[in-house]
């Protein structure tokens, strides 16, 4: 036999073993710490997350994986404003508030319209098509489909074991609205938790099948997926602890919420980052929306680009746990404290800040403080 021929023979076998191993390798996908360990599958409609587990004080967890991974909201056009019809159990429209309580209502018509009832748009279900490690700690993930292209950068935190980094980019291929959900890692029992909360928003151990005691009241966690806003959210975060104590969250990076006094103008209204504890389709999993469906940066022309990062913490802590580690180490919230020059008490604050008449007319001497 040739020589060349068997040389020949030999690169083939090398180079066809090469393909077949890149290829057996890009099938399952890891990305692991001490902490921490995730793991996708390709299947026939792309990569899922087949495997997530957490350490715990006694080995580790196995959690829960979300059937509905991906997603993203488009709507050729923008989404009515108008308030949605809500109904109880037996099928009775809600009537709430009443009139006489007109300063709140148009707040509860926002918080209830299409949008924020998580009604609004095209649900665009997909799952990536295409990975690419970029070290032992990060991968890259695209898909692509007639109405957009996407990239997904997973990244493992250095610093913070528990935390997952994400950075989404969204190029349209479509004129219309866009908004960025965060994948569903797991899907927790809805009826069997410890706490789930927005923080500020709403909060409680058990699902509260009466709309209004939940949402409007903040009193258990409502029984459809509604987007709240970031407006009176204390930390832009949403956070779920399961039945076993391990805590997963999904938190906002610095700068993504509105900024309320950006210069001279007041604009706490606007609406850039909404918060949930389930996607879509309803599986309790903590979901951020970014831009909202029909809100500002949401409009993109054919060529646009949007971006959204986020980090997910997965813990075997209770909820506050997870909570204070947001404010303090993502947030760095002691930071700001320690910037804080506090010169005067609040009563002085007070005294300067509002024109006073003072009054000792009461026989006791108590000064009352009167405003102009």
């Amino acid at each position: 036999m040739p020589k060349n021929f068997i040389n020949y023979f030999s690169v083939v076998v090398v180079l066809s073993l090469s393909i077949a191993l890149s290829a057996q390798e890009l099938s399952v996908v890891r990305l692991t710490n001490e902490q921490l360990e995730l793991g996708w599958k390709k299947g026939v409609g792309g990569y899922t997350l087949e495997t997530l587990k957490v350490k715990g004080t006694n080995g580790w967890e196995i959690m829960e994986i979300a059937k509905y991974q991906h997603n993203v909201l488009y709507a050729s056009s923008k989404p009515e404003t108008a308030p949605q019809a809500l109904y109880d159990n037996t099928g009775k429209e809600i009537l709430f508030p009443a009139p006489q309580y007109r300063y709140i209502i148009p707040s509860w018509q926002q918080n209830t319209n299409a949008v924020a009832m998580n009604k609004a748009g095209e649900n665009i279900v997909f799952y990536p098509s295409a990975v690419k490690r970029v070290s032992d700690t990060e991968i890259c993930f695209r898909y692509e489909n007639e109405t957009m292209r996407i990239t997904e950068k997973w990244c493992m935190d250095s610093l913070h074991q528990n935390d997952i980094k994400v950075d989404f980019i969204l190029h349209s291929k479509k004129t219309g609205y866009y908004s960025l959900a965060t994948p569903s890692l797991v899907s927790i029992d809805k009826y069997n938790f410890q706490w789930a909360t927005v923080p500020g928003i709403f909060q409680g151990n058990a699902i509260n099948t009466d709309f209004v005691q939940a949402y409007g009241y903040g009193q258990g966690i409502p029984d459809i997926p509604v987007v709240a806003r970031e407006r009176t959210a204390s930390t832009l975060s949403s956070l779920i602890t399961d039945r076993k104590g391990v805590t997963i969250a999904v938190t906002a990076e610095p700068g993504t919420g509105r900024d309320p006094w950006p210069k001279d103008k007041k604009m706490h209204a606007e609406w850039q980052l909404g918060l949930s504890v389930m996607n879509r389709e309803g599986e309790f999993s903590p979901t951020l929306y970014h831009p909202v469906l029909g809100e500002k940066n949401s409009l993109m022309n054919v060529g646009d680009s949007l971006s959204f990062s986020f980090r997910y913490t997965i813990q075997k802590a209770d909820w506050y746990a997870v909570l204070k580690h947001t404010i303090n180490d993502i947030y760095r919230f002691t930071d700001f404290l320690r910037l804080k020059q506090t010169k005067y008490s609040l009563h002085k604050d007070f005294m300067i800040c509002t024109h006073i008449l003072l009054m000792t007319a009461l026989p006791n001497g108590i000064t009352l403080y009167i405003r102009e």
